[in-house]
């Protein structure tokens, strides 16, 4: 059995995963992870996310992989009522473009290999219609 512990510190949260029957074995193995988010904010709450991500691993939580259509993530964004300044639209509307650049990008991919695919269908269609 696999117990999960979560202690509130002055620094953070330090996070203990008990298992009970290691390896199958019996053993038991203790695992203490101090996670520190007090000023996380300034770290782009990396250790916020990364407990997060640690504690849903911990309890075998399906978060989808790279290669699934839906993917469960942690993101960072702006708050309803944040009012960002010019430098922070404009990184914004840079990183929006650089990602709308992507999805055409994959759009005229995908649409190329139609192409090339119905112009094979076409023609295996036409050697099936061809008598011998």
């Amino acid at each position: 059995m696999v117990d999960l512990k979560l202690e509130i510190v002055s620094n953070g949260v330090i996070k203990s995963v008990k298992d009970t029957n290691y390896n199958g074995a019996g053993e038991v193995r203790e695992i203490r992870t101090v996670y520190e988010t007090e000023n996380d904010k300034n770290n782009s709450y990396d250790n916020t996310m990364r407990l997060f991500y640690d504690i849903s691993d911990d309890l075998g939580i399906d978060m989808g992989n790279k290669f699934d259509r839906n993917v469960l993530e942690f993101k960072i964004g702006w708050g309803t009522h944040f009012e960002p300044n010019l430098k922070e639209i404009k990184r914004l509307i840079k990183e929006t473009r650089e990602e709308l650049k992507y999805l055409q990008d994959l759009e005229k991919n995908i649409k190329f290999e139609n192409e090339i695919q119905q112009t094979i269908d076409d023609q295996s269609d036409k050697k099936d219609e061809t008598p011998f």
